[in-house]
């Protein structure tokens, strides 16, 4: 049976596309079969699901509650278990609580906060944090870090930084003047900091992982 990854295009005139050209090839490369999803109900028909993200999170979990994306996805990733990867801003939307332009609710998937850089890391540091940077893992629940083996560094561009309540779900760190979250995973739902479809061959081998990962 052909594996079919959903990348949700939640886009509108604030938010764009979330980078969906990007990481559809980037799939593709990696040898994966995709579907924009730009309907809800489209989710049934997916086996993996992608929620990729560039912009400001306000925007962002706007979009994705003004077309009921976030009903869609409660129903089949925390109910029906499906293997989920969020990318950037796609990582950040799942906390409780978002700072971005005001305080707003995230999908709530993670108890914690997203805030800015400026109020968390010394003020030699340019932001956003955006170029290459090696992450470290805390863990290899996932199989990850044997599965990109040497390739650690990835691409990074982001002002704003999850802080998550429960740190045993932090499976990797970035150090930019300070150590950052780089990502989490819990279940059946990981997600990123860093832009894997921006990233190459560490990129590469890690949406190959994304497409071999079975929780």
């Amino acid at each position: 049976m052909i594996l079919i990854v959903g990348i949700i295009d939640y886009g509108d005139e604030n938010t764009g596309s979330g980078n969906l050209n990007s990481v559809r090839n980037s799939l593709f490369y990696a040898g994966c079969e995709t579907i924009l999803i730009n309907d809800p109900d489209q989710l049934k028909k997916v086996d993996k699901v992608i929620l990729p993200g560039v912009g400001a999170t306000k925007h962002v979990i706007d979009s994705i509650k003004k077309k009921n994306f976030d009903e869609a996805l409660n129903e089949n990733i925390l109910k029906k278990g499906k293997p989920f990867l969020g990318i950037c801003v796609g990582m950040q939307v799942l906390a409780t609580h978002l700072t971005e332009f005001g305080e707003h609710d995230g999908l709530g998937w993670i108890e914690g906060k997203v805030i800015n850089l400026k109020d968390t890391i010394s003020n030699d540091r340019i932001i956003p944090h955006m170029g290459w940077n090696e992450i470290s893992f805390k863990n290899d629940t996932l199989k990850l870090e044997k599965k990109i083996n040497r390739y650690k560094s990835f691409y990074f561009a982001h002002s704003y930084t999850l802080i998550p309540v429960n740190k045993s779900i932090v499976n990797s760190t970035v150090d930019y003047g300070k150590e950052l979250v780089a990502g989490i995973s819990f279940d059946n739902i990981a997600a990123f900091q860093f832009h894997p479809e921006k990233s190459q061959i560490s990129g590469e081998l890690f949406l190959k992982w994304f497409i071999e990962w079975s929780p």
